[in-house]
C-alpha cells in the first residue's frame, strides 16, 4: 500500500495537484472554495499508488517519497480526482427552468469525464512503460530478487566482466 513519508511531501504534492487542476478558490467561479479537499486528494493519491504497485510487473512498493516519476503521479491522481468529480456531477444533474430561464448547474459531467479519461489513459500507458523499463534495467529494490542480480554482484565483486565468462 502506498504511504506518505512526511507531511511536507504530502503538502508539496497537494500543491502540485492544485496547480495541475487549477483548483483554487479565486478561480473557481461556480463553486465556493476548492473543488477537492486535501483529504480527497490524499485518498486519490493513495489509490493511484496502490494501482501502480499492483500492476504488473511486480517490482516493489513505492510511496510518495520514493516514486520514480512525480509527473506520472500527477497524471494518475488528476485522472482519479476528475473521475470522482464527474461522478458527482452526474449524480447531482437536475436541469430546471423558471419561466424563460433554464439552468443545469451540474451539466459538466461528460466534459469532466472526458478529461478524467485523458489523464487516466496517459497514466496507465506511461506507468506500464515505466514499470517495463524499470524491470528490464533492474533499477528497483524488490523482495523478490532475481538470481541474475546475485550473479552480477558476484562478477562485480571479483572483477569479472561478462566478456570473460564463457557461455
Amino acid at each position: 500500500m502506498g504511504t506518505f513519508t512526511t507531511i511536507d511531501d504530502l503538502q508539496r504534492f497537494l500543491a502540485r495537484i492544485r496547480l495541475e487542476l487549477r483548483d483554487y478558490p479565486d478561480v473557481n467561479e461556480l463553486i465556493e472554495g476548492e473543488e477537492s479537499s486535501d483529504r480527497i486528494i490524499a485518498a486519490a493519491l493513495r489509490n493511484v499508488l496502490q494501482r501502480f504497485n499492483t500492476m504488473p510487473p511486480p517490482i516493489g512498493n513505492f510511496s510518495l517519497s520514493n516514486f520514480p516519476d512525480e509527473s506520472l503521479l500527477i497524471l494518475g491522481t488528476a485522472g482519479w480526482l476528475q473521475r470522482t468529480v464527474a461522478n458527482l456531477n452526474d449524480r447531482n444533474r437536475l436541469p430546471y427552468s423558471d419561466g424563460k430561464v433554464a439552468a443545469s448547474p451540474h451539466d459538466k459531467g461528460p466534459l469532466v469525464r472526458q478529461s478524467a479519461n485523458m489523464y487516466w489513459q496517459e497514466f496507465l500507458q506511461s506507468a506500464k512503460e515505466l514499470k517495463r523499463s524499470m524491470n528490464l534495467c533492474g533499477t528497483y529494490v524488490s523482495a523478490a530478487s532475481s538470481e541474475y542480480a546475485l550473479l552480477d554482484a558476484y562478477l562485480d565483486e571479483h572483477g569479472i566482466t561478462i566478456s570473460e565468462v564463457e557461455l
